[in-house]
């Protein structure tokens, strides 16, 4: 197993990201865009370590990008366009105004697409590279270093232990989950879609206006889509 490449991979995504989600060049007082654009454009800043860390990893070790990408199929397309719709459809409003509507769409494609770019890294990218460990230590191991590239002990300016102790169980229970969804679907966009809903329910600060009854509501009605898409839609069989 090579772990240099994967020592340089996680060294890129955890410094680069984090130098977005903690604004230290404070890109976000230079941004005077709506606000659902604005957003759009720091979920892509967040998610730009792992980007740039897939970019690495192929310039300095010739390592595949493709490798680690599921052609998505109709089914996967239909998976994740279902919440995005129906959070267009409900609209999300915030305190400078607009249409509610187009920026439900735009700022729930952008969640979905910073969950994606993270599934990439962890269930695609870190899941593959450890496939040679036992499942158990793997799903731990990407628990531990997922939970540790969002530097949550950070982000308040004091440490709080047991906070820090749920968060970090959070993230291992996750990449049990996650990492299971992903062996028996073959495929992450499954877990990009669970990753959407957790966020927009739990984490997700910009669709604090939302009720939460919409938003269980909404997750709901994605997880009937799934079942259904999952009994009677018929997937192309995947090549090597």
């Amino acid at each position: 197993m090579k772990y240099i490449p994967i020592l340089l991979f996680y060294l890129i995504a955890v410094l680069i990201s984090n130098l977005f989600r903690f604004d230290i060049l404070e890109i976000n007082q230079l941004l005077s865009l709506p606000w659902s654009i604005e957003i759009a454009i720091r979920s892509l800043l967040e998610g730009s370590g792992i980007i740039l860390a897939f970019l690495a990893v192929w310039l300095f070790f010739k390592q595949s990008i493709s490798q680690y990408w599921d052609k998505p199929q109709l089914k996967d397309v239909l998976l994740l366009a279902v919440p995005i719709v129906l959070y267009a459809f409900i609209g999300v409003e915030n305190s400078r105004g607009g249409n509610s509507h187009m920026d439900g769409l735009i700022v729930a494609a952008s969640i979905m697409g910073y969950c994606f770019i993270e599934e990439m890294a962890w269930r695609s990218y870190f899941h593959k590279e450890l496939s040679k460990l036992n499942k158990s230590l793997r799903y731990l191991i990407i628990g531990v270093i997922w939970y540790l590239w969002h530097l949550s002990f950070l982000s308040s300016g004091t440490f709080n232990m047991i906070q820090e102790i749920q968060y970090l169980v959070i993230f291992i229970l996750a990449s049990f989950a996650l990492g299971t969804v992903v062996e028996k679907k073959q495929s992450i966009y499954p877990a990009v879609f669970l990753h959407f809903l957790v966020n927009t329910i739990t984490f997700s600060n910009v669709l604090n206006t939302v009720p939460m009854n919409y938003k269980i509501g909404i997750a709901v009605t994605s997880f009937v889509t799934w079942f259904l898409l999952d009994k009677f839609f018929i997937s192309s069989p995947k090549t090597s």
